[in-house]
């Protein structure tokens, strides 16, 4: 989804103090009243162009008052820049005032005039947002799994977690988990199907929605499946075999906090096996279960942050 932003032009007018100001920013900026409202009382009078852009991650601001160089911000939100440079213009703007004043009533003859006050340069950025840091989380999660087997496979998970720019960053995602269907009947006896594999998810980024926020991942999980006959029907002799499993996917998962640093999270994913073996029952020769070609999972989860 592309999201724009438009800019927001207001053409110079002089407010009640005299301050004559051009002010061309971003949408998302203050308005031309709270900037003024920024501007110390000190600091009114004179004529200003103020404008506010925003490169890439970052806020730019350009300000540029009557007899002095044009000043320069940046910071990490337009709000922070816009109070950076109405400081810059209240101090520049200063001396303008004082020259107005009247003179004090004795002034030395010898006394040097006082230089300009500086301007200063710029200010420092504001501290970065600790939701902005990596995070790691481990978390435990039950599911149910269909496709795979010839009944629904039942199973457990852990998994651990790195969220590269915290709560709405990219993620990577490793789970290790064990399902089984436990015992039974197909074609004309019964078997136990077990599914045990590791899956990898990568994880562009989170949406926020409400109270929740919403992922969704690519998936690659390998792995082996068992599969073992037991003696039932017209299966005297069962055996048990054990094949390499691989299949890759989608998944998305919706997830809300409950307390301080613990998660709890729905999820679902669907994937398509690479490696499509089929099951038979031998003596007579008897085919019991082929993969499907997408296979389908769905679970809880519970996460926790660590510190």
């Amino acid at each position: 989804m592309l999201l724009g932003a438009s800019s927001v032009t207001t053409p110079s007018s002089a407010s009640p103090s005299g301050l004559v100001l051009d002010y061309a920013v971003d949408s998302r900026c203050p308005d031309r009243a709270q900037f003024l409202a920024l501007v110390s009382a000190s600091g009114q009078g004179g004529a200003v162009a103020v404008r506010i852009t925003r490169t890439g991650a970052r806020w730019r601001g350009i300000a540029e008052i009557a007899g002095f160089e044009p000043r320069e911000v940046s910071g990490e939100s337009c709000l922070s820049v816009a109070k950076a440079l109405a400081l810059i213009i209240s101090v520049a703007l200063d001396p303008v005032l004082s020259a107005e004043a009247p003179p004090p009533p004795a002034p030395e003859p010898e006394e040097a005039p006082a230089e300009p006050r500086d301007i200063p340069p710029f200010l420092p950025d504001p501290p970065p947002d600790p939701r902005a840091r990596p995070v790691w989380a481990v978390g435990v999660s039950p599911f149910v799994a269909s496709g795979a087997a010839p009944a629904a496979l039942f199973g457990f998970g852990g998994f651990g977690q790195l969220s590269l720019r915290g709560d709405t960053g990219p993620a990577l995602r490793l789970t290790l988990s064990r399902a089984s269907t436990g015992i039974v009947s197909v074609g004309s006896g019964a078997a136990r199907f077990v599914l045990a594999t590791a899956r990898a998810e990568a994880c562009p980024g989170t949406a926020a929605i409400g109270d929740g926020a919403l992922t969704g991942c690519l998936s690659v999980e390998g792995g082996w499946v068992r599969a073992e006959g037991i003696a039932r029907g017209q299966v005297d002799a069962p055996a048990s075999t054990a094949h390499f499993w691989l299949d890759a996917g989608l998944s998305t998962r919706f997830s809300w906090s409950v307390l301080p640093g613990l998660r709890v999270e729905l999820w679902g994913g669907v994937s398509a096996p690479v490696t499509r073996r089929s099951y038979v029952f031998e003596g007579p020769r008897e085919v019991i279960h082929e993969p499907a070609p997408l296979v389908g999972r769905m679970g809880l989860g519970l996460g926790a942050e660590l510190p």
